[in-house]
């Protein structure tokens, strides 16, 4: 009602329409900059569309906002509900200098998205991708702290978008543009004190799609530097072949160790498949960004190892130790070794921040090992999770001695049926054994 005399009463902005739309949201998590004693205070971020006769005016977006911004501070607003107290304006941006909205965690996921970016060959190119990055960091906040779920505390833009080298624009740009196409990452904020609900998949679907969305329909990113001409959202997904990027004619195979602990009703074999893919994720932005790799996909499959136990199990949880292999497509074949490090070190670095702790309801922590994988038997995984490693199992249960003898059997057992091409499954191999615990326990 306050807006529409101010944007409508003057032809010259070219407004024929004003709706509430869309719904305005409360932003989780943040407290108020100030309340009073005996009531409630809330961060809302509000929104209207304008319904315009011609061509977008920023004019009449400021003039709405002018209006706005004068109702609140005229206390216009105090007495719409009996409950309500005080309606205060609050600038944007909202984020602190660091880039960082409300609080940080320790349960934090970091979201890649990719987008390009066409602009003014003569503007400041890293003036235009920081305040891109400010924008859209705008558009995730409400998405992810608007409602229950993701139940997040904060989102921040670090770490800063960087320009991806091996990859073209899909859009030739027009004459006096360039075009960059930019990997970006938001870092979303978990409540640790309300554990959430949502797992760190369906919090990146939430904060890709709220990008993805803002980039297709709202104006606010390409406005937010005058050099910006257009923004183009781009998938950055794993396919169906898991693959990243495109492949090259010198692909490399990347091995590490690391261990899943899990609750005891979970099930590796659905964890896995999640984990491999989410581990791609995080290793995308680190070595895509470097001119020497073009690709990165999730095969071969990640593989049980039977020879390392995990390091430390929680109570009743179950544990696997695997063998985890990504391949890299690398554009110069002497950058192969540094290609392989910087997988690895990627790798290691998203574990050590439990980037895949909140994978799935089941998933208690990933821990990396070993950036190589020492030799020794493998087994792709099925249901017959162990709640301990064989080795460690065993050996404990049984002493050393009988306990190497028994891991050695279990080795063999595995090695005949696949040299039979049997697809006996892993579980049958452990209930033997475990069998051949008991029955050595009863002697």
């Amino acid at each position: 009602e306050e807006v529409i005399p101010a944007v409508m009463g003057d032809s010259s902005l070219g407004v024929v329409g004003v709706k509430t739309s869309p719904t305005d949201q409360i932003l989780n998590g943040v407290p108020c900059s100030r309340q009073g004693d005996g009531t409630n205070c809330a961060l809302m971020k509000g929104a209207l569309t304008l319904y315009l006769k011609d061509e977008e005016s920023a004019s009449a977006e400021e003039q709405a906002i002018d209006a706005i911004r004068s109702g609140m501070d005229d206390d216009r607003f105090d007495s719409v509900n009996e409950s309500v107290k005080d309606v205060r304006y609050v600038e944007l941006p909202l984020t602190d200098e660091n880039g960082l909205f409300g609080t940080n965690s320790s349960t934090a996921v970091e979201v890649d998205y990719a987008y390009e970016l066409e602009y003014n060959k003569d503007g400041n190119l890293s003036d235009i991708i920081s305040d891109a990055e400010s924008a859209i960091n705008e558009e995730v906040i409400p998405a992810v702290m608007g409602g229950s779920e993701p139940s997040a505390v904060g989102v921040s833009a670090i770490p800063d978008d960087q320009i991806v080298e091996t990859v073209s624009c899909s859009v030739q740009p027009a004459a006096n543009n360039d075009c960059v196409v930019i990997m970006g990452t938001v870092t979303v904020y978990l409540d640790d004190e309300n554990p959430p609900v949502s797992t760190s998949e369906e919090v990146e679907s939430t904060v890709r799609e709220a990008i993805s969305d803002a980039i297709s329909t709202d104006n606010d990113i390409v406005s937010s530097n005058d050099d910006i001409r257009d923004i183009r959202f781009v998938s950055i997904d794993t396919d169906e072949n898991g693959l990243k990027g495109v492949t090259s004619s010198n692909p490399i195979e990347v091995t590490y160790l690391y261990e899943v602990e899990y609750l005891p009703e979970g099930q590796i074999t659905e964890i896995r498949p999640d984990l491999e893919r989410a581990i791609n994720d995080a290793v995308l932005p680190d070595v895509f960004v470097a001119s020497t790799i073009v690709g990165v996909g999730t095969y071969p499959e990640d593989q049980i190892n039977l020879n390392v136990a995990c390091r430390e199990i929680a109570g009743d949880n179950k544990c696997n130790v695997f063998t985890g292999i990504l391949t890299v497509y690398v554009k110069d074949p002497p950058l192969e070794e540094a290609a392989r490090q910087q997988a690895i070190e990627a790798v290691r670095n998203s574990m050590d921040n439990h980037a895949f702790d909140a994978l799935s309801e089941s998933t208690v922590d990933v821990r990396f090992l070993d950036g190589s994988d020492p030799a020794g038997a493998t087994r792709e995984a099925n249901d017959g999770s162990t709640s301990r490693n064989l080795g460690y199992q065993l050996g404990v249960g049984l002493g050393v001695p009988l306990g190497l003898g028994l891991i050695g059997a279990a080795v063999i057992y595995l090695k005949k049926k696949d040299d039979d091409e049997d697809q006996e499954s892993f579980a049958e191999a452990e209930d033997i054994a475990m069998s051949t615990e008991v029955d050595a326990d009863a002697v």
